[in-house]
């Protein structure tokens, strides 16, 4: 290091040197000072026991001048008081902070308070709807715990929410378990149910009839409760009650399981030609006249009722769809209904032989074995609306010939009438049908005559879903072709 450097660092050092050697100085003679006012202290072991332990006796101390009292002294020194302004200002900071911290802590427990207050709203109205919901008949069960909480032992395995169970009761296990609400936690701000398997879609039937000239006309059913908008979606739950809510989804669910039920029956038709998508079905139900299954959204809606260009509908044809959706609807709770029967039955019960489900003789009849499948022996939900669609424009071609047939008895001057019934059974009768297993498949059936010159009557009688018999004075002639109407009654007619 240069010559320099060091004068530089030894003017840095010695005065910081000389303060600690005046400050060291200081300190030596204030502790000799102590010492001497105060005498040493004794031991506590007698001096004939320390030449034993190998120590000397302490040699006694001379005695030392006392120091005059006043050697030492204090001063008191008092800080001066700052000016007003300052002591203002000093006093508004502590007011302040003071005031801040109150503000503070306020604030924690009006927060806690709010907390609290809105925990017991949200309490009351859980339970609130819980009854509200139980009081509309719909099932609730407690939910289970989540797989992820510890769980003490001999404790339930259920937690404090509630789940709201809406399905049907004799649907697929797979189908009950999505046909679920959960009533959201009071402690967690949700809304008061949601769906967590809810696709909000519904089943739309669409039939197209092809007229003479070839024109398309094609009608759909009503759908209702139908699903709105995302964006609407919360204000119209919140505005809609909760009976309301459960129902809507409660359709959806059917729509599904119908759905579901008319894939696996599309495939086995006799007598209709089916073709079976994910998310439709088209069946060729009779000549001219088409049937199309599919699950619909709400922007599939939304589009079919913005269009500008709609499809030519018919009311008639609107009102059939309407019908077969609700006759499916009974279809389905009729095989429910059955199934339930069969289920509780004993093993030794007889049932209904499913390969001939009309007879109700002994001898159609087997015991029901307990391992049967669970939809082996159901009746179909299908057939008998393909059965009903191909008997109506069975029996409009069946009109148009008897029809024809007084035209032309007419025209050669003999007076002729026509009494033409589509349907013979009353009402009750159609309603057992969907209600009795022993007459699940019974077909539907009416009657045409034929009265020519007031004397002589041509009777038919028809069957679902293509049956037609000529009651004759000697004979019952099954007709199988239109032409061999024709020659019977022309025979009949004939002197």
């Amino acid at each position: 290091m240069p010559y320099d450097d060091l004068v530089k660092l030894r003017q840095q050092i010695m005065p910081d040197l000389a303060i600690a050697m005046g400050e060291m100085s200081q300190a030596r003679d204030l502790i000799a000072l102590l010492l001497a006012s105060h005498p040493a202290p004794t031991s506590s072991i007698p001096n004939d026991i320390l030449p034993q332990l190998g120590q000397r006796p302490p040699i006694p101390a001379q005695n030392a001048p006392e120091l005059p009292k006043d050697v030492l002294t204090s001063t008191i020194v008092t800080k001066p008081p700052p000016i007003p302004s300052v002591q203002a200002f000093n006093a508004q900071l502590a007011l302040g902070s003071k005031d801040e911290a109150l503000r503070k802590a306020s604030k924690l427990f009006k927060d806690a308070a709010e907390d609290m207050e809105r925990s017991r709203i949200k309490e009351e109205k859980y339970f609130l709807n819980a009854l509200k919901i139980r009081r509309e008949n719909w099932g609730m069960v407690p939910a289970p715990l989540p797989l992820w909480m510890a769980q003490a032992k001999g404790s339930e395995k259920t937690a404090m929410d509630l789940l709201v169970c809406f399905g049907l009761e004799e649907s697929p296990p797979a189908f009950r378990r999505q046909s679920i609400a959960t009533m959201g936690s009071f402690e967690a701000d949700t809304d008061p149910l949601n769906f967590p398997h809810r696709q909000r879609t519904r089943l739309r039937v669409t039939l197209t009839t092809t007229l003479p000239s070839g024109a398309r006309v094609q009608s759909q059913n009503t759908i209702t409760h139908a699903p709105v908008d995302a964006p609407a979606l919360h204000a119209q739950e919140e505005a809609s009650t909760l009976h309301g809510l459960i129902q809507q989804a409660q359709h959806e669910m059917v729509d599904r399981e119908m759905f579901s039920v008319l894939v696996r029956e599309a495939g086995h038709l006799p007598t209709a030609a089916a073709h079976v998508r994910e998310k439709f079905i088209v069946i060729e139900a009779a000549q001219g006249v088409s049937l199309r299954f599919d699950m619909v959204d709400n922007e599939t809606l939304l589009s079919n009722a913005l269009a500008t260009a709609p499809t030519p509908t018919s009311p008639t044809d609107a009102g059939k769809c309407d019908l077969i959706y609700a006759a499916l609807q009974a279809l389905l709770l009729r095989q429910h209904a059955i199934n339930k029967k069969r289920r509780l039955s004993p093993p030794g019960a007889l049932c209904i032989d499913p390969a001939n489900p009309a007879s109700t003789s002994s001898s159609s009849t087997q015991p029901f074995l307990p391992g049967t499948p669970y939809l082996q022996h159901a009746p179909p939900i299908l057939q008998p609306i393909i059965d009903l669609i191909q008997y109506a424009v069975f029996c409009d071609r069946i009109r148009g010939e008897m029809d024809r047939m007084a035209r032309a008895v007419r025209a050669v001057g003999i007076p002729c009438g026509l009494r033409f019934d589509r349907v013979g059974e009353l009402g009750v009768e159609l309603t057992k049908m969907l209600g009795e297993e022993q007459v699940i498949n019974r077909p539907v059936g009416g009657e045409g005559v034929l009265v020519v010159d007031n004397r002589h009557s041509i009777r038919f009688t028809f069957h679902s879903p293509s049956t037609l018999v000529a009651h004759l004075a000697q004979a019952q002639v099954s007709i199988a072709t239109l032409p061999q109407a024709r020659l019977n009654s022309t025979s009949l007619t004939l002197p």
